[in-house]
C-alpha cells in the first residue's frame, strides 16, 4: 500500500481490513447507491438492495469449482462480485477471472 497518499494508511493496513471497511460502508445507501453505480453504470437496481444483500466472503460455487469473492451483492436484480486488491504486486489468480465470470453468466442465463 503507498502510505504517502493515503490517509488511512496507519488504520488499514491490509486487503482484509480494506474488505471490511467497503463491507461497512455498505449499511450506509448513499455509499452503497454510489459503488453500485460505479459498477453498473446505474443506481436504478441500487433501489432493490438491502443489507441482506451484501455479504463478505462468501461461498459460491459454479459446477466443481468452489470461489470466495471478498465483496459481493447478490438478490434477484443485481451479482456483484468483487475482489479487493490494495498492493499492485498482488494479482488475481488465474482462477478468479474465469470462474468469476463464469458463475456471473450462468447466473444471468437462470434468469431468463
Amino acid at each position: 500500500m503507498i502510505t504517502k497518499i493515503n490517509i488511512l494508511s496507519q488504520i488499514i493496513k491490509n486487503e482484509n481490513e480494506t474488505t471490511e471497511l467497503f463491507y461497512g460502508l455498505l449499511s450506509y445507501k448513499p455509499f452503497r447507491v454510489a459503488l453500485i453505480n460505479l459498477f453498473t453504470g446505474s443506481s436504478e437496481n441500487s433501489e432493490f438492495v438491502t443489507w441482506d444483500d451484501i455479504y463478505l466472503q462468501k461461498h459460491l460455487q459454479i459446477n466443481s469449482d468452489k470461489f470466495i469473492p471478498d465483496l459481493s451483492i447478490l438478490n434477484h436484480n443485481i451479482s456483484i462480485l468483487a475482489e479487493i486488491k490494495t498492493d499492485p504486486r498482488t494479482k488475481l489468480t488465474d482462477n478468479q477471472p474465469k470462474t468469476y465470470m463464469d458463475w456471473l453468466a450462468n447466473k444471468n442465463k437462470s434468469k431468463h
